[in-house]
């Protein structure tokens, strides 16, 4: 029993030259670039999405967006149910408000009021969400009320929130 002509050939095992198998010619650069552009789409084009538009390709990528913060914002509910943390609420609000839609705007302003609740003295500066949030709603007598409560707060934040409200 012999292993030469024993077994049919493997493509892998052809070589290429003066004893080459017929049929196992080289191929060219054209060739190769062809038999690789087919299975490519062209550039700035994904193959596997429908809609190409770029309003397609910004709302799919807020919705990700989104989906993103709404996550995080379960886990850091999750973590809130288990232990209670200032900078937790603090991060949980600040989700809540770039999620920017008005559903969860009333969520934010109540996580930011419970952590001042437990905290008076606001050592996380929790009051730094809130005042430009109260604003945003239109509540200035909430959002001078806060200042009034915080007047010894210069930072940036504050005071802006003061002129804006000095308007």
């Amino acid at each position: 029993f012999s292993a030469v002509g024993a077994w049919p050939a493997c493509p892998c095992l052809v070589s290429v030259g003066p004893g080459a198998m017929p049929g196992a010619e080289k191929k060219t650069r054209k060739e190769k670039a062809a038999v690789a552009a087919k299975g490519r789409a062209a550039p700035g084009v994904n193959k596997y999405m429908p809609d190409q538009s770029r309003n397609a390709h910004a709302s799919i990528a807020a919705s990700s967006g989104a989906q993103k913060l709404l996550k995080r914002a379960a886990l850091l509910q999750t973590l809130l149910a288990r232990k209670e943390s200032a900078e937790t609420r603090i991060r949980l609000a600040e989700i809540w408000i770039e999620l920017n839609q008005s559903k969860y705007h009333g969520a934010a302003r109540e996580t930011l009021e419970t952590c001042l609740k437990l905290d008076p003295g606001d050592a996380m500066c929790a009051r730094r969400v809130l005042a430009p949030l109260l604003l945003s709603f239109g509540e200035h007598e909430a959002a001078a009320a806060l200042l009034a409560q915080y007047s010894n707060d210069t930072s940036a934040v504050m005071v802006c929130c003061g002129l804006l409200l000095s308007l």
